[in-house]
C-alpha cells in the first residue's frame, strides 16, 4: 500500500508526505470488514486482477487478500467478479462509485469525490449495481478467478 499511495503523492505533486498515516488510516478502516452488523459488497473486473502497476509482491499480497476476504468465514463480504468473458450486453461499466446506503453514494474522481444524495441519483446507481452484480460470480468461481494471476506470479 506504501508503493502506491507514495506513487500517487508524487503523481500529485503533494508536498506534504503523510503515506505512513494514510496507510495507519486505511489498515485501520478495514477493520470495519470485521463488523457482523453491516454488509459489505464489492464487484470487480476480472482484468483488474491482473493488472499489475507495483511489485510482484506487493501485487501478490492484494490477491491474497482478496483471498482472505472472500472467503466462507466471511459471512458479511460479499466479492463478486466479472468474468473477462461474459455476455455484456446492457451492462456498461461506470465509473467506481461507492454506495454507502439509500442516502448517499460517493463517486471516485482524480480530484476527490462527488458526493450524490439525490433519490433519483441513487436509483441510478443501485440500479448500476444490479446490473454489474447479475454477471458477476462469487465464492469458489470468484476465488478461481483471483487464483489465476496469482499462480502466474509464481
Amino acid at each position: 500500500m506504501t508503493f502506491y499511495l507514495s506513487r500517487a503523492r508524487a503523481e500529485q505533486h503533494l508536498e506534504r508526505d503523510d503515506v505512513t498515516e494514510a496507510v495507519a488510516a486505511r489498515l485501520e478502516r478495514q477493520q470495519c470488514l470485521t463488523r457482523p452488523d453491516a454488509l459489505w459488497g464489492f464487484i470487480l473486473e476480472e482484468d483488474v486482477l491482473w493488472y499489475r502497476s507495483g511489485p510482484a509482491d506487493t501485487h501478490r499480497e492484494q490477491l491474497q487478500h482478496l483471498i482472505e476476504v472472500s472467503g466462507s468465514d466471511r459471512q458479511n463480504v460479499l466479492l463478486g467478479i466479472i468474468p473477462r468473458d461474459v455476455d455484456r450486453r446492457g451492462v456498461i461499466p461506470g465509473e467506481a462509485f461507492i454506495m454507502d446506503d439509500d442516502r448517499l453514494v460517493t463517486v471516485e474522481l482524480i480530484s476527490g469525490y462527488l458526493r450524490l444524495t439525490m433519490p433519483d441519483e441513487i436509483r441510478m446507481y443501485g440500479e448500476a449495481w444490479d446490473r454489474l452484480l447479475s454477471i458477476a460470480v462469487h465464492g469458489d468461481q470468484a476465488r478461481a478467478l483471483i487464483h489465476r494471476p496469482l499462480q502466474a506470479l509464481g
